[in-house]
C-alpha cells in the first residue's frame, strides 16, 4: 500500500512536468515568430549579405575556418576568430540566398533549441527541487528583453551558439562527473562559436565544486582536458590571426573607455558599465543597439553612478564569498555571473565596444539562478511538488517581459526602424544619432523635405557629440548642400577631405558644391581626381562638362560628357549635353546621333527637338530644321 501510494503521489509532478518544455517552446517561439519577417540590419551585411566567403557557400569554408572573422568584408583585423556562425550563414545562404526570412526563422529555432536544452540542464543541475524552479529560470532566460538584441539580429547567433555548446558539454560534465571526450568537442565547438566561451572554464570548476560536492583536486582533474582543449583552440587562433593583416587598435568610438583621461578613470568606467548592464537586467528599460561614445560618460570619484554600482557588484560578491558553501547553489550563481562578464566588463582590457545588451546573454542566467533559488526558498517551496508563490510570481514577472521583448522586436525589423525609434533611448550617443541622421538623409534625396530638416538636426547632434567623426561632417555638409546652405556644405566637405584624403564620394560631393558655389576651378580639378581613380557618380561627368562648357573649352566638355554616355548610356541628359558641346564646336555631324540617342531615351524631353533644327538650321539643311522646330513648337 506504501508503494501504491508514493506511485500515485508522484505522478501529478511526472504529468505536469512532461508539458513544461512544451510550454517554453511555444512561449519562445510566439514572443520571438515576429521578428522571422524583418531583415537584415547592423553587422549582417558583414557577416552576410556582402560578405564573400558567407556568399560562396560550401566553397567558402576552407576561407571562413583560415581567417579571421571580418576578412570576407573587408581587410580589418580585430583579432576575432569565429567561424562557426559564419559556417551556418554560408549553408543558409546556399540553400536560401538573400532570404532575410529564413536567416530569422534558424536564428529563432537555434535560440529555442538553446533554451530547451537549458532547462533540460538545469534540471540536472537542480535535482531533487521544484521542477517549476529549472522551468522558471529558463523561462525567464527566454523572454527576457536583453535577448532581443541576440535573436532580433541575425549576426549575434555567435552567441547562441556558444551557450548551447557550452550546455551541451556541461550536460556530459555532470553525465560523467568529469572528463568525457563529448564534452571537450562540445567546448571546442563553443569556442569556435565565440571567444568569450573560455569563461565557462572556472564555472565549470565552480560546478563541480558547489553543485557536484567534489574536492577542489578531483575538479581540477575533471576541468584539465577542457584546459587542454582551450589551449589547442587558442594555438589555432593564434595561428590564423597573425596569418592576417596586422590587428588594428580600437579607438573611442568604438569603446568610449578609451575617451577617458587615465587607466583609473577606465575602469572607475567600466565598473559604472557592468553595474548599467545588471540594472537592465533587473529593469530593462531603455535598451539599444548603440550605448557608444559619448552616451556613457567617463566616470570620476564624485560619479555617483560608479560608487552605487562599486557597492552592489562588492555586496554581490561578499555575499557570494560568503555564501560559498552555505548556500552554495545561490554563491554559484553569483560567481556564474561575474565569471561570464569579466571579458566583456572592459576591466581586464578594453573590448571594442562599451556596453552591449549581449554581453548579458550569459551572465544573467546566473543572477537567475541565484533570484529564483532565493525566491522558492524563502517562500518555502523548494521542496514541495506544486506551483507556489515563487513559482506564480516568476510566471507573472516572464509574462510582463515576454510582452516587452515582443514590442521590442519590432524596433528590429530594419535598419531604418532601428535607427529612428533607438535615437531617442540613447540620445547622447553620437553613432546612434549619426545612423539616425543618415537614414532620415537617404530617404530626403527622393524630396521628403521633412526629412531633411530632421537629417539636419540628427547629424548636426552628432557632429556636436562628437566633432572628430568624419563621416557625420560629410554627411551634415551633403545636409547643408541639399538645404541650399552651400558655403557651409563647402567648408564642412573640406574639412571631412583633409581627413580622408581617399574618399572619392566627400571629393565628388565637394565637387558638387564649388560648382554651385561657382568656383569652377575647384570643382574640375576635384572631379579629375576622382575620375583619375576611377570614382564617380552620375552628376560627375554632367558637371565637369558642364564647366568645361560654361569655360567654352567645346572640346574638353565633349569629351567628358561622351565618357558619360559609356558610364551611363541610359542617361538622355548625358546624350544631349554631348550634342550640345558638339554643335558648339561646330561638329555638327557627330551632334546629330547624340541628340537622336537622347531623344530616344527620352522622347518628352522637348529641348532635343530644339537643339536638334538648330544644328540642322546650321548645316544648311533647312527642310529638317523646320521638321523638327514645328515638332519642337507644337510639342512633339
Amino acid at each position: 500500500m506504501k508503494t501504491n501510494s508514493k506511485n500515485n503521489n508522484q505522478q501529478p509532478e511526472a504529468s505536469y512536468a512532461t508539458y513544461l518544455p512544451y510550454v517554453l517552446l511555444v512561449c519562445c517561439f510566439f514572443v520571438y515568430c515576429n521578428s522571422i519577417g524583418h531583415g537584415f540590419v547592423l553587422d549582417d551585411e558583414a557577416v552576410i549579405t556582402k560578405n564573400l566567403f558567407v556568399k560562396n557557400g560550401f566553397a567558402g569554408f576552407g576561407d571562413i575556418f583560415t581567417t579571421f572573422y571580418w576578412r570576407g568584408y573587408w581587410d580589418l583585423n580585430s583579432g576575432l576568430y569565429r567561424p562557426l556562425s559564419l559556417i551556418v550563414f554560408a549553408i543558409e545562404w546556399t540553400l536560401f540566398p538573400d532570404k532575410p526570412g529564413f536567416f530569422h526563422f534558424v536564428q529563432v529555432a537555434l535560440y529555442t533549441v538553446t533554451v530547451l536544452a537549458l532547462y533540460n540542464m538545469l534540471k540536472r543541475v537542480l535535482e531533487g527541487t521544484n521542477k517549476w524552479l529549472p522551468f522558471g529560470i529558463a523561462l525567464l532566460f527566454a523572454l527576457h528583453p536583453l535577448h532581443t538584441e541576440v535573436v532580433a539580429n541575425i549576426k549575434s547567433l555567435d552567441e547562441v551558439l556558444a551557450l548551447l555548446f557550452f550546455i551541451l558539454s556541461t550536460n556530459w560534465l555532470i553525465k560523467k562527473d568529469g572528463y568525457s571526450w563529448q564534452g571537450c568537442v562540445f567546448f571546442f565547438l563553443a569556442l569556435l562559436s565565440k571567444e568569450g566561451a573560455i569563461a565557462f572554464i572556472p564555472v565549470w570548476f565552480l560546478l563541480l565544486v558547489q553543485i557536484r560536492k567534489q574536492n577542489a583536486s578531483h575538479a581540477f582533474k575533471a576541468i584539465l582536458p577542457l584546459v587542454l582543449t582551450a589551449g589547442l583552440w587558442l594555438l589555432i587562433r593564434t595561428l590564423v590571426i597573425n596569418s592576417g593583416s596586422p590587428v588594428v587598435g580600437y579607438t573611442y568610438a568604438d569603446n568610449s573607455l578609451l575617451a577617458c583621461s587615465d587607466w583609473i578613470s577606465q575602469k572607475m568606467t567600466a565598473i559604472t558599465v557592468l553595474g548599467m548592464g545588471l540594472l537592465h537586467v533587473l529593469y530593462p528599460a531603455g535598451l539599444s543597439y548603440d550605448y557608444s561614445y559619448p552616451q556613457i560618460p567617463c566616470a570620476t570619484f564624485a560619479s555617483t553612478g560608479f560608487w552605487a554600482a562599486l557597492v552592489v557588484l562588492c555586496a554581490l560578491l561578499a555575499v557570494a564569498i560568503y555564501y560559498f558553501k552555505r548556500k552554495p547553489v545561490v554563491s554559484f550563481g553569483i560567481l556564474f555571473f561575474f565569471a561570464t562578464s569579466f571579458l566583456t566588463s572592459n576591466l581586464l582590457f578594453p573590448i571594442g565596444a562599451t556596453m552591449a545588451d549581449r554581453f548579458m546573454f550569459v551572465p544573467i542566467l546566473g543572477l537567475f539562478l541565484a533570484i529564483c533559488y532565493v525566491g522558492f526558498e524563502l517562500t518555502h517551496d523548494m521542496h514541495t511538488r506544486k506551483a507556489g508563490t515563487a513559482a506564480v510570481a516568476i510566471l507573472g514577472i516572464a509574462l510582463v517581459f515576454g510582452m516587452i521583448t515582443r514590442s521590442n522586436n519590432t524596433d528590429w525589423k530594419s535598419n531604418d526602424t532601428l535607427f529612428a525609434s533607438h535615437a531617442k533611448k540613447v540620445p547622447h550617443s553620437a553613432r546612434a544619432q549619426y545612423n539616425y541622421g543618415t537614414v532620415l538623409l537617404t530617404h530626403s534625396l527622393n524630396h521628403n523635405n521633412d526629412s531633411l530638416n530632421r537629417a539636419f538636426e540628427a547629424l548636426s547632434l552628432a557632429h556636436t557629440l562628437d566633432p572628430k567623426n568624419m563621416d557625420a561632417i560629410s554627411n551634415l555638409g551633403i545636409a547643408n548642400y541639399h538645404l541650399q546652405n552651400y558655403d557651409v556644405a563647402g567648408r564642412l566637405l573640406k574639412e571631412a577631405l583633409l581627413a580622408k584624403k581617399n574618399d572619392d564620394q566627400i571629393r565628388l560631393n565637394l565637387a558638387d558644391t564649388y560648382v554651385k558655389l561657382k568656383q569652377i576651378d575647384n570643382a574640375v580639378a576635384l572631379y579629375k581626381e576622382a575620375l583619375q581613380n576611377n570614382q564617380y557618380n552620375e552628376n560627375s561627368h554632367g558637371r565637369i562638362g558642364g564647366s568645361f562648357f560654361a569655360a567654352k573649352q567645346f572640346g574638353e566638355a565633349a569629351a567628358m560628357f561622351k565618357l558619360g554616355t559609356i558610364a551611363y548610356p541610359d542617361n538622355a541628359e548625358l546624350w544631349m549635353n554631348y550634342g550640345n558641346a558638339l554643335a558648339a564646336g561646330s561638329n555638327y555631324k557627330e551632334a546629330i546621333p547624340a541628340f537622336e540617342q537622347a531623344l530616344q531615351r527620352n522622347p518628352s524631353q522637348r529641348m532635343v527637338l530644339y537643339y536638334l533644327a538648330l544644328t540642322y538650321h546650321n548645316m544648311g539643311n533647312d527642310n529638317k530644321a523646320n521638321a523638327y522646330m514645328q515638332r519642337y513648337q507644337t510639342g512633339g
